[in-house]
C-alpha cells in the first residue's frame, strides 16, 4: 500500500443533503447531514470532535466513504460514482470492517473543510449528527483541474452561482464550469448559474484555471493559526475582513449566544473604537458589529479579552460569527487560557505629580488638612514588583534574570535573583557579544538591602503597603555627600509608600487599555517621607505596571 496516501487528505461532495448549524457552548458547533440511499456527497465545516471513520459510520447501513486527493495530477473526471475503484491514488477509502474492501481501508478519520462522497445501502434516509470545532474556509486550489469544494454559506440565503464567482477570474468570474450530483447519482453541469443557488453544505467541481485562493466573496484572515487562540498571554488579535464583490455590503460580526450551563465559558471581549469617534479606546463587545464595506475593501477589527473579568481559571471559549446580506455565513472559534494569579515580575513606572508644601500650611502635622499641590514638572522613577505563587507581594530595588541548567533539560528553568552574590550560581539568561549574560532591572529611588513585603493583595480595587528606613550613614541618604564637607552627617529618612489599585489606567484616563486588571495593572501612588524636611512631606501621583514574567519565586 502506498505510504503517501496516508499523507494526503482528501475531499468529496454531497449532494441530497438537509445540513444544519447549531451553536452549542464553547468553541463547538453542531453539522446535521442527511444521507439519501446511493451516493451521497458531503461538505464539511467542522472539525469533529469524535473524527474517526468507524465511530461515525459504523452505527449505519454506509458501504464505503471516499475523499479525494487534490495533491496528485489534474483530476480524470468521473461521471458515474460507482466507477470509483479502491487504491485508486486521487482517492482515499474507508470501509465497514466487516466488508470485503475492508482490509483496503487508508481513509481513518474525518477532517473539517473537506469533502466527502458517502455511498449509504438500504431504502431509507439516515441523518448523521457531528459535533466539533468551525473552519475558517481555505481552499488550495489545483490549478488547471476540476477542484471537489464546498463553501461557507447561510441556509435560507445562499448566493446564486453567477454572484458567488463574480470577483474570481481564476473560475470564469459570473460564468464558472460547476458539476452537482444529480438526483440520479451522476455528474452534471449546472448550465443555469444566474439562477442557481450554491446550496448549504454540499460540494461541487468547480473549473479552476490557474493559480487561485478564492473561497468567496467575503474572505476573513487571522494573523495566527485558523482561530482567535489568546493562550494565557495574548491580549489583542487582529480579524481582517475583505468585501472581494466589485459592490458594497453589509457585514456583521456578532458573538453568538454559547453560554455553558455554568456561564463560565464566555470569552469577554474588547474592540477597538478608533479615532475621530467620540467613543475612541476600548469598549465593551457583547452582541453585533455592522457596517458597511465598500467594494474590494477590507477592514481590520481589535478584538482584545478582558481577562480581569474572569474569576476561575481554565479554559475559555466562544464562537463568532461574520454574515453578509449576500449569502455568507463564516464561523470563528476563539479561545483563551485563564489562570487567575497575579504571580510573577511586574514592572512599570511611577509618577509623581503632587506634593505638599509644609512653609504654606496652618498646620502642617496634620494629615486631615494636608492636601498635595500639582508639581511644575513629573517626577519619573521604575517600579519592580514581585508576587509569589502565595500572593505575597514584594517591592524590589533590582532583580536579576539567570538561567538554571539544572540536572538536564528538564530541570533547566530561568531564576530571579535578588542577591548579587548568588550571581555566580547560574548562567547568562542572554547573550551580548557572543557572551551570556544575566538580564539586570533595577530602580534608582530605593536603597533598602532586600525585598519589602507589601501589606496588601495585588489585586484591582485593594492596596498594597510597606515602609522602610533609610539610616544616617546609608550611602544613599540624600543628606549624605563624602565630597562635600557640610553633608557628612546625614539624618535618618523613613518612607511609608503605598499603592492602591484601580479599575482603569490613570497614566491616560481618555483610552482604556485591553488588559487593564490582568497583564496592566496600576493606580494612585503616595507616599510619606519622614526626615527630610521637619515637617511630614506628602507626595501623590500614579504608577503602572506591566506582567514581564510568571516566575513565582525569588532567589534571595
Amino acid at each position: 500500500m502506498n505510504l503517501q496516501k496516508y499523507l494526503i487528505i482528501v475531499i468529496g461532495i454531497f449532494i441530497f443533503l438537509i445540513f444544519s448549524i447549531h451553536p452549542l457552548y464553547c468553541q463547538t458547533i453542531q453539522q446535521t447531514i442527511t444521507l439519501e440511499p446511493g451516493w451521497n456527497a458531503v461538505f464539511l465545516e467542522i472539525e469533529p470532535q469524535n473524527n474517526t471513520c468507524t465511530t461515525i459510520f459504523s452505527p449505519y447501513p454506509v458501504a464505503s466513504v471516499w475523499t479525494w486527493n487534490p495533491k496528485t495530477s489534474p483530476v480524470e473526471y468521473i461521471q458515474n460514482p460507482e466507477e470509483l475503484l479502491p487504491e485508486h491514488e486521487q482517492w482515499l477509502t474507508w470501509y465497514p470492517p466487516e466488508r470485503p474492501y475492508a482490509y483496503k481501508t487508508n481513509l481513518f478519520s474525518l477532517i473539517g473543510e473537506r469533502a466527502y462522497l458517502i455511498q449509504l445501502d438500504g431504502q431509507q434516509e439516515i441523518s448523521i449528527t457531528l459535533e466539533g470545532r468551525p473552519c475558517i474556509p481555505k481552499i488550495d486550489w489545483k490549478a488547471d483541474s476540476v477542484n471537489l469544494v464546498g463553501f461557507h454559506v447561510m441556509p435560507g440565503q445562499e448566493p446564486f452561482f453567477s454572484d458567488f464567482f463574480a470577483p474570481s477570474d481564476a473560475h470564469g468570474n459570473d460564468n464558472p464550469q460547476v458539476y452537482w450530483l444529480n438526483d440520479s447519482g451522476r455528474w452534471e453541469q449546472i448550465t443555469q448559474l444566474q439562477t442557481t443557488r450554491i446550496s448549504h453544505g454540499t460540494a461541487y467541481w468547480i473549473q479552476c484555471n490557474g493559480v487561485s485562493d478564492y473561497v468567496g466573496p467575503i474572505k476573513v484572515d487571522i494573523e495566527q493559526g485558523n482561530s482567535l487562540d489568546y493562550g494565557q498571554f495574548l491580549v489583542e488579535q487582529n480579524l481582517h475582513i475583505t468585501n472581494e464583490y466589485n459592490k458594497n455590503f453589509d457585514i456583521t460580526l456578532e458573538i453568538l449566544d454559547t453560554t455553558n450551563n455554568d456561564g463560565t465559558n464566555d470569552i469577554p471581549f474588547s474592540r477597538w473604537i478608533p479615532l475621530p469617534s467620540e467613543n475612541a479606546g476600548w469598549s465593551a463587545f457583547t452582541e453585533t458589529l455592522t457596517q458597511q464595506y465598500q467594494n474590494q475593501e477590507t477592514q481590520t477589527i481589535r478584538l482584545a479579552v478582558r481577562r480581569a473579568y474572569l474569576t476561575t481559571p481554565g479554559q475559555y471559549e466562544s464562537i463568532l460569527r461574520v454574515s453578509s446580506n449576500n449569502g455568507i455565513q463564516i464561523f470563528i472559534p476563539a479561545s483563551l487560557t485563564h489562570k487567575a494569579e497575579k504571580t510573577g515580575l511586574w514592572v512599570g513606572t511611577a509618577k509623581i505629580n503632587q506634593v505638599n508644601n509644609p512653609m504654606r500650611s496652618e498646620n502642617p502635622d496634620d494629615p486631615a488638612t494636608i492636601t498635595p499641590v500639582p508639581t511644575a514638572s513629573e517626577l519619573s522613577f521604575r517600579i519592580i514588583i514581585h508576587v509569589d505563587a502565595n500572593g505575597v507581594v514584594r517591592l524590589l530595588k533590582e532583580i536579576i534574570q539567570m538561567w538554571d541548567p539544572g540536572n538536564d533539560i528538564r530541570t533547566a528553568k530561568f531564576v530571579l535573583i535578588t542577591n548579587e552574590s548568588l550571581i555566580s550560581n547560574y548562567v547568562g539568561a542572554a547573550l551580548r557579544d557572543g557572551q551570556p549574560v544575566g538580564r539586570r532591572i533595577s530602580s534608582a529611588v530605593f536603597s533598602f538591602p532586600e525585598p519589602l513585603i507589601m501589606a496588601g493583595s495585588f489585586l484591582s480595587g485593594n492596596t498594597i503597603s510597606c515602609d522602610y528606613e533609610i539610616s544616617a550613614n546609608d550611602p544613599l541618604n540624600p543628606f549624605k555627600h563624602q565630597f562635600h564637607p557640610d553633608h557628612q552627617q546625614g539624618y535618618d529618612i523613613k518612607r511609608i509608600i503605598s499603592m492602591e489599585f484601580t479599575d482603569y489606567d490613570p497614566t491616560n484616563i481618555n483610552l482604556s487599555v485591553a488588559g487593564w486588571g490582568d497583564s496592566d495593572m496600576g493606580g494612585i501612588y503616595k507616599e510619606e517621607i519622614h526626615g527630610l524636611h521637619k515637617h511630614t512631606l506628602y507626595v501623590e501621583g500614579n504608577f503602572r505596571v506591566h506582567k514581564i514574567s510568571d516566575i513565582g519565586e525569588l532567589v534571595q
